[in-house]
């Protein structure tokens, strides 16, 4: 048998309600805020991110 690990990044636009029933149901949630990005760009929360228009 083969354990799925997630860990769950959420910025500040997500609930920390949301962040509490992951936790709840085993999984690893890590807000914002508990990283010390409130405020900071997209490209702050995910490095890999790469943003085009």
């Amino acid at each position: 048998m083969t354990d799925i690990f997630i860990h769950v990044y959420l910025d500040e636009d997500v609930d920390v309600l949301v962040v509490s029933l992951l936790q709840s149901r085993g999984f690893q949630a890590t807000t914002a805020q508990q990283a010390g990005q409130l405020g900071a760009t997209e490209v702050a929360h995910n490095p890999g991110f790469h943003h085009s228009r």
